[in-house]
């Protein structure tokens, strides 16, 4: 079956997913994987067990037919629930999804769930027809999020922060995000990073989100990993000046680093930095993947670890010793900055 837009709330907030098989589809791939892996949750508490949770790709069910029933037929080393999750699926998929659908248990008597992720199948795809024909199983569709859903979004992610808004600021928001789910939730993350507490007011929206996913502190956060001394130091300036706290921009750089890191790992299995940036979901757009490649160039998956523990220890000392942060987050700068312009000779 398929899931109406005003059934979904109500799916995804049961305690455990309503059906034993789920197809998680549409253009809006942030949202496809925000759900796939909230539905995850709902079965295994950590989505990286490799006693509970089998991943595989459509790559992987190319390679070996029996993947998915196998996955799906085999006991837990540990015993309790389990979650076979299928990425990246498409029609290819859809009758070895069709053999093991007829093998599964409806959802109250199961101890294994079936989660697939898909990217936006049209009417006709025999994927998405084999789940809405279903009586047992259900087409969760995730589309790009209309007017209500990114002002709800902005409003969750504002009262997340502890945080109120403006109205002028909530509909500034909508009209520079939305495209993306993921994107939109990256940019109101430094929205909210930016402000810290009190109200979020149109001029900060002005401020930081410049729309299609850009902020204005962008130009740091990549003189900082691509080795550009004086740009870093003139960014982290204008930063300061403009009222971002010392915190907020090392957090900026812990999840630009975190990106890197995940780069390095797909490197290695890829061989190839280009390739590594193209996997990554939610896509990364041109011209920041042409960035990102340079930027990915310079750093190694231990440089990104080193770089990662000193960015915690820095906003520990920030928390708590007498220096100002905005000295402890300028020598970071400086050192992770000559980092990676050692790397480039």
């Amino acid at each position: 079956m398929r899931l109406k837009s005003n059934e979904i709330a109500s799916f995804m907030a049961a305690a455990k997913p309503p059906a034993a098989a789920v197809l998680v589809y549409g253009p809006d791939e942030g949202l496809v994987r925000e759900r796939g892996e909230a539905l995850g949750k709902k079965i295994v508490a950590d989505l990286a067990d490799a006693f509970q949770v089998t991943a595989l790709s459509d790559t992987d069910l190319k390679a070996d037919p029996a993947a998915l029933a196998n996955a799906v037929g085999s006991l837990s080393l540990m015993g309790g629930e389990r979650l076979v999750r299928l990425r990246g699926a498409g029609d290819s998929c859809t009758e070895h999804v069709k053999a093991t659908l007829a093998d599964m248990a409806p959802a109250d008597l199961t101890d294994v769930w079936l989660v697939i992720e898909a990217g936006d199948l049209g009417p006709r795809s025999s994927l998405r027809k084999l789940f809405e024909a279903s009586k047992t199983h259900v087409a969760l569709p995730c589309y790009t999020d209309d007017a209500r859903g990114i002002e709800n979004l902005i409003r969750s992610a504002a009262k997340d922060h502890g945080l109120s808004i403006a109205p002028e600021a909530v509909a500034l928001l909508a009209e520079r995000l939305g495209a993306d789910r993921a994107l939109s939730r990256s940019e109101l993350e430094k929205l909210c990073l930016y402000v810290g507490a009190g109200e979020i007011t149109e001029a900060d929206v002005r401020a930081i989100v410049v729309g299609d996913g850009e902020t204005t502190f962008d130009g740091l956060v990549g003189a900082v990993t691509g080795g550009d001394l004086k740009a870093a130091d003139h960014e982290y300036e204008k930063a300061l000046t403009s009222g971002m706290a010392p915190v907020g921009v090392l957090r900026m750089l812990t999840n630009q680093m975190k990106t890197l890191h995940m780069v390095a790992g797909l490197a290695a299995e890829t061989g190839s930095v280009q390739e590594a940036v193209r996997a990554l979901r939610p896509p990364v757009r041109f011209p920041r993947d042409k960035a990102l490649i340079r930027q990915a160039s310079l750093w190694s998956r231990p440089a990104c670890e080193r770089a990662l523990a000193l960015l915690e220890a820095a906003e520990t000392e920030c928390k708590t010793a007498g220096v100002p942060g905005e000295a402890i987050c300028g020598r970071l700068i400086l050192s992770l900055t000559r980092s990676a312009a050692n790397a480039r000779r």
